[in-house]
C-alpha cells in the first residue's frame, strides 16, 4: 500500500518532461524539480519507497507504445513485498505493470553517477525485432 501510494504521488506530481538524453538525475534533484522522464519517475519513487522502509529498485527494459505500435526504452519500479518483487510504473500510474513491459535488467542505483546501468537496453535498441500478436 505504501509503494502504491508513492507510485500514485510521483505520477501525479511530476510535470513536464526532461529529455531522455539528460545525464543521470539523482532523486533529490528530481524531488526539487518535480519534472522528468521515466528514469526520473522511477528513481524518485524507488528512493521514496526505501525512505519509508520498502526495499526498492528500478527495472529497465522496453514498453509497448500502442500509438506507435513499437517498443520503446522505459524504466519503472520494483518493490520487495512478502518475499517477492512487484512491479509498479510511476510514469503510467496504474498501480501495476502490464504485459507490455519487457524487463531486461534491474538496478538499485546506489553510488551510480552515470547512465551506465541502462546499457543492456541501449545495446538492443534498433537491433531488436518484435512481432506483436493480438
Amino acid at each position: 500500500a505504501k509503494a502504491q501510494a508513492i507510485e500514485r504521488w510521483v505520477h501525479q506530481q511530476l510535470r513536464g518532461k526532461v529529455g531522455s538524453s539528460e545525464a543521470y538525475a539523482q532523486a533529490d534533484d528530481v524531488a526539487r524539480r518535480l519534472a522528468g522522464d521515466c528514469k526520473a519517475h522511477a528513481i524518485l519513487a524507488a528512493a521514496m519507497c526505501r525512505a519509508v522502509g520498502v526495499p526498492a529498485r528500478t527495472a529497465v527494459g522496453l514498453v509497448y507504445v500502442p500509438r506507435e505500435q513499437a517498443l520503446g526504452f522505459h524504466m519503472w519500479l520494483e518493490v520487495w513485498v512478502d518475499g517477492r518483487w512487484y512491479a509498479l510504473d510511476p510514469t503510467l500510474g496504474q498501480g501495476r505493470v502490464g504485459a507490455g513491459h519487457l524487463k531486461l535488467a534491474d538496478q538499485d542505483w546506489n553510488g551510480a553517477e552515470s547512465l551506465a546501468p541502462l546499457q543492456p537496453v541501449l545495446s538492443l535498441i534498433g537491433r531488436l525485432e518484435v512481432t506483436v500478436r493480438e
